[in-house]
């Protein structure tokens, strides 16, 4: 962190120790995630919850408005995954990705059983 020189000593250190309190602080929120996702997860797991409702509602709906309120709920499900697309996959990891060497199929070319190998 530059300070100006027009600073006084005292006022730069205040400074200084206040930067470092606020990397601490960002350090120990870090730390404490996990106790945050232990929290927030009964309210999430009631927010995936909700999702099932529009599929009760369209069972008692005829066909076309069902289909509509199940196509709604298609859209704004996959929205969040679709907006954050490029963040969630980076092109760069992306093209990093079509170069590993994959083959098609792993099973191509192998003889059928009852206890598929992969």
């Amino acid at each position: 962190m530059r300070l100006p020189r027009s600073f006084s000593p005292y006022l730069a250190l205040r400074l200084r120790l206040a930067h470092h309190a606020l990397l601490q602080f960002a350090a120990s929120l870090t730390s404490s995630m996990e106790i945050f996702f232990c929290l927030a997860a009964p309210v999430l797991l009631g927010l995936l919850s909700v999702i099932a409702l529009p599929g009760f509602l369209a069972m008692t709906l005829p066909w076309p408005a069902a289909l509509g309120l199940l196509g709604a709920q298609v859209l704004l499900t996959c929205m969040p995954a679709w907006l954050l697309r490029k963040r969630l996959l980076p092109a760069s990891t992306a093209a990093w990705l079509r170069q590993l060497p994959l083959r098609r199929r792993a099973c191509a070319g192998r003889p059928t059983s009852p206890w598929p190998a992969c």
